[in-house]
């Protein structure tokens, strides 16, 4: 080689960043560049003077039987480590082919000192592997869509919700059950928006609380989004205990207010009666004694009254036993309890039929009590009640049907439906009284149901028939 063409050679050889080197295919060095000098820390003539083997660890010295062979004849690229003189040692990605080298087989190798990538690509996985940690470990649902709705990634936590084999399928169809997008869809509003979104949904399994962000790509083009979903099932489930709570006791307050004050003005209008007699003729006659007793009548309404309240509470908490009743037993025990109506006649026909059992509590009395009562309260002279008991199949299953009909003024139509539409719990029912509002509630807690009809069909005036029915419990 031509002094020129070898200082030419020499310059790029040494001005090579990377290790470069000649070897022969026994594996002695031939020739190596000052980038390898200041990688092994040895000097340029003692590499020359070494095998390529010294270079290598233990473990990586075991592979380079038959591997010059190979490189020779087909080049090769492959990771190592090598060692230093220090006896430190680093990685080395290499490139290397045969070459024909003054007429001698040889192989020309270029090694890259990979130590900082390979630090990087560690870190990288530590990092990666601390955000899928993360990302497991969240509690709530975390999934992964592209910009058609796809799910690319998920965690368990939405795995438990939904099940597997997720990822590819659409969003809309995995958790609601839908063949196109939801309506106002906070993935697709946060792709528009290319900002954060919030939705409360409600999916196949319960209540979510949605937070839906946009995945912004190095081109600032949103190029999906992750959605944080929230099971708040429970917290709305509590929410509607709550209100219910709430509109419960506003409504027992209303209801309260409205009949006792009711009752207050009957009883101060018969005591003020009874003073007047009492002021002008300086006493009350037997004639009159009755002003007092209908002034105690609506005392005891009163008590009655607040009584019921504390009973529907009880029952709300739970506090009376469910069991087995005879429907029977207890339709007997009201009919004597309003056999004897001062100053009126009031007949009260029916026949027990024994072997209705439903499963309900104490308060299964109180409902029919108060369909008795009202009969009697709201209506004037002689009075004929009857009490049927019957069984009634309703799309294959049993039910035990109650009717209370009577023969007093009936109940108007556009009273019938404000009667059906009474809700404890979430209408105001002032002016309605409280004993309806009390059956009403009674038998949804029983799984019974209540409504009202004409005795005689089409003709309000002939009376009224209050029907109940509730599922036949076997003991």
């Amino acid at each position: 080689m031509k002094t020129a063409d070898a200082d030419k050679y020499h310059f790029l050889f040494d001005s090579i960043q990377d290790i470069a080197y000649f070897l022969r295919l026994d594996g002695s060095i031939i020739e190596v560049n000052d980038a390898a000098v200041r990688a092994y820390g040895y000097s340029r003539d003692e590499l020359p003077s070494m095998n390529i083997a010294m270079l290598r660890t233990d473990e990586e010295r075991k592979k380079l039987p038959g591997m010059l062979e190979r490189c020779y004849k087909y080049g090769c690229v492959y990771q190592t480590v090598h060692r230093r003189k220090d006896g430190s040692t680093f990685p080395l990605e290499v490139n290397s082919r045969g070459i024909i080298l003054d007429g001698e087989k040889a192989i020309v190798g270029i090694a890259r000192d990979i130590t900082e990538r390979q630090r990087a690509a560690d870190s990288l996985r530590k990092s990666q592997a601390l955000l899928n940690n993360i990302f497991n470990c969240i509690q709530d649902g975390l999934t992964v869509l592209d910009i058609d709705l796809n799910v690319v990634r998920h965690n368990p936590t939405i795995e438990k919700w939904h099940g597997r084999d997720l990822v590819g399928k659409k969003c809309y169809r995995l958790f609601h059950g839908r063949n196109e997008p939801c309506e106002n869809c906070p993935s697709i509003r946060a792709v528009r928006e290319k900002s954060m979104q919030r939705e409360v949904v409600h999916d196949l399994i319960g209540w979510k609380e949605l937070y839906a962000y946009p995945l912004v790509n190095d081109d600032g083009d949103v190029a999906g989004t992750v959605e944080q979903v929230r099971d708040i099932t429970d917290r709305i489930q509590a929410d509607s205990i709550l209100r219910n709570a709430m509109a419960e006791s506003e409504l027992y307050v209303d209801l309260m207010g409205h009949d006792i004050n009711n009752m207050n003005q009957i009883t101060l209008g018969f005591m003020e009666l009874a003073r007047n007699i009492i002021e002008y003729e300086g006493k009350l006659t037997s004639d009159n004694l009755y002003l007092l007793d209908k002034a105690m009548d609506s005392i005891k309404n009163s008590s009655l009254l607040i009584d019921n309240v504390r009973k529907i509470q009880r029952e709300k908490r739970g506090l009376y036993e469910p069991r087995i009743m005879d429907v029977s037993t207890v339709l007997s025990d009201v009919v004597e309890q309003h056999l004897d109506t001062p100053g009126r006649r009031v007949r009260i026909d029916f026949t027990p039929v024994k072997g209705f059992t439903v499963k309900a509590n104490d308060l299964l009395k109180d409902v029919f009590i108060n369909l008795v009562g009202n009969a009697i309260k709201h209506s004037t002279g002689d009075l004929t009640i009857n009490i049927s008991l019957y069984r009634v199949v309703k799309a294959g299953k049993e039910y035990v049907g109650v009717s209370v009909e009577d023969n007093g003024p009936g109940i108007t139509d556009q009273m019938k439906q404000t009667l059906l539409e009474l809700d404890l719990t979430h209408t105001k029912s002032r002016g309605k009284g409280f004993g309806l509002c009390l059956i009403k509630m009674l038998l949804e807690d029983f799984n019974g149901e209540f409504w009202v009809e004409d005795r005689v069909n089409g003709d309000f005036s002939k009376g009224a028939r209050f029907v109940v029915t509730l599922p036949i419990a076997n003991r």
